[in-house]
């Protein structure tokens, strides 16, 4: 399957040496894909701490509304929280003018996680809370209808990010909210007032389930720059499916660890067709998690592992000598990104 080639001064020279392109456009080439670069997630020192620096102000958050709640709930807190607010978008936009997109995607994270707090407050203002009151840190677990304005504004200030900013993390950030939202609004309908973790595990799977349907379809027919997005969605879809499937307690009979070993290959075809390694790392840890709950003998199980790790790799020989052939017979049915021409 077609994947981007890494390219470097050197490659455009040589192509300019047999002809292919003049000099001048290696020239422009290279200076376009050298503006681009910033655009593109690299893992470098500075990434690192871009993400220690959101997680700790993410954390205080976290501490604060938990510890200091009662005593700034109110005015205090909204101008607080609104100061943060602003304070954060004048940083994401400073960023996205410096084309510093891993901190921006940070800085929007926080701004999205200050959002339903000061809505919450506001509400506390404006006396449209419950009369018992319930310290905010308690919305994360227990369904209420009051929790539900918040909720709508912060998908609505998430999907107007994403329009402005155009930053693929941000999918990512509201496929998280819709299900976030959609489970208080599943609970609300049945009437669950309690915190149940295998319940809200269902609902995680058919969640992770109809969002994975939608995704993978969306993928299968994008093209490269949407395919890019899309990644973010297939990342928290794959994942929420993935986690809710293991963690429900199913029992540990065969006929369900072979059934789960299936699910797990099925995101392994999945990992092959879309070129997604989300599913290939979940596939794969999810196969490894299943065949660790065969009841069978050490040395004998051991055997049948090794003898089939040796199968698989000898299979992954043979079909990298018949690939090619297998795409161009099969060119009409694959992703459309991956595509040839002819």
């Amino acid at each position: 399957m077609s994947n981007k080639l890494p390219l470097n001064q050197d490659k455009l020279q040589k192509a300019v040496e047999k002809g292919i392109i003049s000099q001048d456009q290696a020239i422009q080439l290279w200076q376009y894909l050298d503006s681009e670069k910033h655009y593109t997630s690299q893992f470098l020192p500075s990434s690192l701490l871009y993400y220690l620096g959101g997680i700790l102000a993410l954390s205080s958050m976290a501490i604060f509304v938990d510890n200091k709640w009662e005593l700034l709930l109110g005015w205090p807190l909204f101008f607080i929280c609104c100061s943060l607010f602003l304070v954060s978008l004048l940083l994401i936009n400073f960023l996205i003018k410096k084309k510093s997109m891993v901190p921006a995607s940070v800085m929007i994270t926080f701004t999205l996680a200050v959002t339903p707090i000061i809505i919450y407050d506001l509400q506390f203002i404006l006396n449209l809370l419950p009369p018992t009151h319930i310290n905010y840190a308690k919305t994360y677990y227990l369904a209420n209808i009051y929790w539900l304005p918040s909720e709508f504004i912060t998908l609505a200030t998430s999907v107007y990010m994403f329009y402005r900013y155009k930053i693929g993390f941000i999918l990512f950030l509201i496929a998280g909210i819709c299900w976030y939202l959609g489970m208080d609004i599943y609970q609300l309908l049945l009437h669950i007032n309690n915190f149940d973790f295998n319940n809200r595990a269902w609902f995680s799977l058919i969640w992770g389930i109809a969002g994975l349907i939608v995704s993978i379809r969306l993928d299968y027919n994008a093209d490269y720059k949407l395919a890019r997005k899309l990644f973010w969605i297939n990342l928290f879809m794959a994942s929420i499916f993935w986690l809710s499937l293991n963690l429900i307690e199913w029992g540990y009979s065969s006929r369900i660890i072979i059934f789960h070993i299936a699910i797990n290959l099925l995101m392994l075809v999945c990992a092959i067709t879309l070129q997604r390694r989300v599913f290939a790392i979940l596939g794969t840890a999810g196969i490894v998690w299943q065949i660790n709950n065969f009841n069978l003998s050490t040395t004998s199980f051991s055997i049948i592992l090794a003898i089939s790790g040796i199968i698989i790799i000898m299979l992954g020989i043979k079909w990298s000598t018949i690939e090619e052939i297998f795409i161009v017979k099969y060119n009409k049915y694959m992703p459309k990104r991956f595509r040839s021409n002819n």
